[in-house]
């Protein structure tokens, strides 16, 4: 890896106006970062999304899962309506996706929030493989990946942590992971199990330990990210993190946009730090192994 791929979710800052996103746009190459993640809510964004993002130099590196208990959504769920709403959601997200030349799709498997399993799991099981074989062929006709969250406990009943795939096997060619470090804080016995899933990666979602700034964290979300990157992980680092004070599980997000765009700053020194050690640990091992020839 030469340095992160830097990308921000764009719902940090809450508006999706035409002007809005322009300026939010321009601000954020300003700043350094490299791309956006935008919310998968299509109808959400204005048609001009895409040449708003190409004028700013940045490009789309994922849509962000919307997939909270308060949409209705849920891949799983065990009403066939809720199940068909959510998929039509999905090709919206799809279609949305192509056209801001965007090749990952963010989705949970269940409603995030829905951390209770059914009581017959054999078949909420079954209903998983049919959503994955769903998902599978359905990037695989649009050219895109769909990237699962990895979510905790708390927030949906599956794919919790590494060992998940022994349960309900999720791995499909069109079907990719994103990992966020604020749940596998609450889910890993240690950091070098996500090793095993680099390859498998799509994305990574860092904040602090609570969902503040990375810069400020007890837990330096680097750790995550040096091990993924160490199994061969090559794709964006995104910023999903809240100011102090404001309620990031609720369905009403910050509006203070100073407030993000410091965040969004001390993410952007953040990794400008990570890349300075990863290439000294990197030019280390060399010269080590240079002198052992």
């Amino acid at each position: 890896m030469t340095s992160l791929k830097r990308s921000i979710c764009h719902h940090l800052f809450d508006t999706y106006g035409a002007a809005d996103l322009r300026a939010t746009f321009d601000d954020l190459a300003g700043l350094g970062f490299d791309a956006v993640e935008l919310l998968g809510e299509p109808t959400f964004y204005p048609a001009e999304t895409a040449a708003l993002v190409r004028s700013s130099g940045l490009t789309v590196t994922g849509l962000t899962a919307a997939s909270r208990v308060s949409t209705g959504r849920d891949l799983t769920h065990y009403d066939p309506l809720v199940r068909a709403r959510t998929r039509e959601h999905l090709q919206k997200c799809v279609e949305f996706a192509q056209d801001i030349e965007c090749s990952v799709v963010g989705v949970a498997l269940t409603a995030v929030g829905r951390f209770r399993r059914d009581g017959d799991e054999a078949a909420e099981v079954g209903r998983i493989a049919e959503a994955l074989d769903w998902l599978d062929q359905v990037a695989n006709e649009a050219g895109v990946v769909f990237s699962i969250e990895v979510l905790n406990r708390y927030s949906s009943a599956y794919l919790n942590s590494p060992d998940a795939d022994a349960e309900i096997g999720w791995r499909r060619p069109n079907v990719k992971l994103t990992l966020d470090t604020f749940h596998l804080l609450t889910e890993l016995r240690s950091v070098e199990d996500i090793r095993a899933w680099a390859q498998d990666t799509a994305n990574v979602q860092v904040s602090g330990g609570a969902r503040g700034t990375v810069g400020l964290s007890l837990v330096d979300p680097g750790v995550f990210v040096a091990e993924l990157a160490g199994g061969g992980y090559r794709g964006p680092v995104t910023l999903e993190a809240f100011p102090a004070g404001t309620a990031a599980f609720s369905d009403t997000e910050n509006d203070d946009r100073a407030l993000v765009i410091d965040i969004a700053c001390d993410f952007i020194a953040w990794c400008d730090r990570w890349d300075r050690e990863w290439h000294a640990r990197a030019n280390a091992t060399d010269a080590v192994s240079l002198q052992a020839m």
